[in-house]
């Protein structure tokens, strides 16, 4: 799941940088993919399953909180309702590869970070794959 999002969202949000790993001096703006929770969501005739992922903004700067803002709606267009998500089993190479049922919105919102200084978005997706 971690490795379609990352595609999709370091295509349609360059040359914002889209990141696992933050290094201390990382200039703003950038994303990185949070917690990706998944739960089984089967059937006795065909596998499935259910996953939550967060996806984090952040920006600063006197356009901080617009910035955000314009980041987590380019991420919304970029995965609501894209039936295009490649998914696979993350294995190198892929061993399965996962049929995407639906990518769906379900929150966001934008606060000041403790620092005072960054804005920090938060939006969540629902997606249901079937194996």
């Amino acid at each position: 799941m971690q490795r379609a999002l990352y595609q999709a969202l370091t295509a349609a949000l360059a040359p914002v940088v889209v990141l696992d790993y933050v290094p201390p001096d990382q200039a703003t703006p950038y994303v990185t993919i949070g917690d990706i929770t998944t739960v089984e969501d089967g059937t006795k005739t065909e596998d499935g399953q259910e996953h939550t992922a967060n996806v984090h903004v952040w920006t600063e700067g006197h356009r901080g909180r617009k910035a955000a803002r314009e980041l987590m709606s380019a991420i919304y267009d970029t995965l609501h309702d894209n039936e295009a998500l490649e998914i696979d089993d993350g294995g190198s190479p892929p061993v399965a590869t996962w049929a995407l049922v639906m990518c769906k919105h379900e929150y966001a919102e934008v606060m000041p970070d403790p620092d005072g200084i960054t804005m920090h978005g938060v939006t969540r997706f629902r997606i249901v794959t079937q194996g």
